[in-house]
């Protein structure tokens, strides 16, 4: 893991929102803009990593976490990070609630159901964006038994995307977390 190529997740997230903007109000089409075609996903999966280490780097574990997009049959990307002068490396499992547009019957408890198919390396973490506007009410989350080390959620809070949250691991003693999206 260490042979990889990282990417600074705070300065991905820059220049994707500055690109965000110009194609948001562009002539593609929806599918493109929102990187839904099958030759976008690695775009898309970029963007999601890139959210998911800089929110849990900064609201959680109060250090910068890098992302490397490495797909394996266990996992999507591999994160980063420093502390006390060592290393750490995390195996990362991208999914996603999609929109409700996109699949309206799609619900959480479905997305963690789907999780207990998997049999992956006992540090994998997986990252569930929540990818619409809801009500979570954490407290019903149901867990199947999994295979996993850690499940956590993230999603935006504000119709901006300028606030987020992060909440987990729900295969512990969950706690929720707020990060902003970096600007300049």
């Amino acid at each position: 893991m260490s042979k990889l190529e990282y990417h600074d997740s705070r300065k991905v997230l820059l220049r994707l929102r500055d690109l965000q903007e110009r194609v948001a109000v562009s002539e593609l089409p929806d599918k493109v803009k929102n990187l839904r075609t099958r030759e976008l996903k690695k775009y898309l999966e970029g963007r999601q990593v890139a959210l998911f280490c800089y929110g849990i780097g900064n609201a959680v574990l109060n250090t910068d976490v890098f992302h490397a997009l490495y797909e394996s049959i266990d996992y999507d990307c591999v994160a980063l990070w420093e502390r006390d002068g060592e290393q750490g490396f995390t195996p990362i499992q991208l999914k996603e609630l999609v929109p409700e547009s996109l699949k309206s019957t799609a619900t959480l408890a479905n997305e963690l159901e789907k999780l207990a198919k998997y049999v992956a390396p006992e540090d994998l973490v997986v990252a569930l964006h929540v990818n619409r506007m809801c009500i979570l009410e954490f407290a019903k989350i149901q867990m199947p038994r999994l295979n996993v080390a850690e499940v956590w959620l993230y999603g935006a809070i504000s119709p901006d995307q300028g606030r987020w949250f992060l909440y987990g691991s729900l295969l512990k003693e969950p706690e929720y977390y707020e990060f902003a999206y970096p600007m300049g």
